[in-house]
């Protein structure tokens, strides 16, 4: 199974409102991002990947796979 977003926000024990404050956005558009519905900006990726502490190979199943499989 993939790795997700949500996921990976759990695994360090963050509230989508506090990756939210982290991005400066509002927890409603973070949903949104965390759900697909809107895309995250290159420098939203780049404070998420430091937040989570992600990996290549997570970055990769998070933000490259196809959503579609």
């Amino acid at each position: 199974m993939a790795l997700t977003l949500r996921g990976a926000r759990a695994s360090v024990g963050l509230k989508q409102e506090e990756v939210a404050n982290l991005l400066n956005i509002s927890t409603k558009t973070y949903i949104k991002k965390e759900s697909n519905i809107e895309l995250f900006s290159i420098k939203d990726v780049k404070v998420l990947v430091e937040a989570f502490k992600l990996t290549k190979n997570e970055i990769a199943q998070i933000f490259f796979q196809d959503k579609e499989e």
